[in-house]
């Protein structure tokens, strides 16, 4: 009779059979989140052009929206290791590379358009220099008169405001025929005239054409001749409109930021009223009348020259 003997099973032990299970489980849940990934990520990635296409967080690369991926900042490296052998990417660093060249050359064609205008201003302020050096002092000499000094300012290059200062001391010798009196005498005078000239010329030599008013005030002293006559004291003036014209030269050194001022004229005078006054209220006609017949002469019509320093 056979003895029936147990076999076991050549398996794995009793208690790892749970194992088994839980396992497979994890595996089959590992492949399905892959799987979804994956289809997440094809979804993502997208064709466009731009990457305001794509979704928040993503931008365009190569054609194709793709996670944490952004445009150079610059093209130092080369296209190889930019882009590899991605036709869409070489041809977009191309063409962004020509942009940043476009840019660079317009800012090069403005930075010179700047320099050539800053030059050109130059050049034209120099051409112009009364524009460029509106302010001048001048000596100023007159056959008259002697030395004196004038200082101006000259508006658009064209119009100047000018003040001028003469003092001279003249000689008078005249004769009242109503009193057959003889007026002989000598008067220091200060004149002071204010002048508009316009310039014909914007260039650094122009004829010039000027109007103005002069004033004088002084005093005249009669000498004593020998006679019962006392000698006259008496406080002078003169009023008068002035006319004239000329030649003007001016120079600008750019250097100095300054220039030369020359000038000669012509100056007609016409005397509009004057008068010898010996006490308040009242007047000498007889030295008045001498005064205004020595007023016909030299200072009547007068030949100036100016020359001096402009900024």
């Amino acid at each position: 009779m056979r003895t029936a003997k147990s076999h076991k099973s050549a398996g794995s032990p009793p208690w790892l059979v749970p194992l088994h299970g839980q396992v497979r489980t994890c595996l089959s849940m590992v492949i399905l989140l892959a799987v979804m990934g994956g289809a997440s990520a094809s979804a993502l990635a997208e064709e466009c052009d731009d990457s305001a296409r794509c979704q928040d967080g993503l931008q365009c690369s190569a054609g194709q929206c793709v996670a944490g991926q952004s445009k150079p900042s610059t093209f130092a490296a080369p296209a190889d290791k930019l882009c590899g052998r991605d036709r869409r990417c070489r041809i977009d660093r191309l063409k962004r590379r020509n942009q940043a060249r476009r840019r660079l050359a317009i800012l090069a064609e403005e930075k010179a358009l700047e320099r050539q205008l800053a030059a050109t201003e130059r050049q034209r302020m120099e051409a112009t220099p009364r524009r460029r050096s509106p302010i001048g002092i001048d000596i100023l000499v007159s056959q008259w008169a002697g030395l004196g000094y004038a200082g101006g300012y000259t508006f658009f290059g064209r119009l100047r405001a000018e003040i001028a200062r003469l003092s001279a001391d003249d000689f008078i010798f005249g004769h009242d025929e109503a009193t057959d009196r003889f007026i002989n005498g000598q008067q220091y005078v200060d004149y002071w005239s204010g002048t508009i000239l316009y310039f014909f010329g914007n260039t650094w030599f122009s004829p010039y054409l000027s109007t103005g008013f002069t004033y004088g005030s002084g005093q005249f002293y009669e000498f004593f001749d020998g006679t019962d006559t006392i000698p006259i004291d008496a406080e002078v003036q003169y009023h008068a409109v002035q006319i004239g014209g000329g030649i003007d030269v001016q120079r600008f050194f750019r250097y100095l930021r300054s220039g030369f001022h020359a000038r000669i004229g012509i100056v007609y005078r016409h005397l509009l009223y004057n008068q010898a006054r010996l006490e308040p209220g009242v007047y000498d006609q007889a030295i008045e009348q001498s005064l205004r017949s020595w007023f016909s002469g030299d200072p009547n019509l007068d030949l100036i020259l100016l020359f001096g320093w402009s900024f």
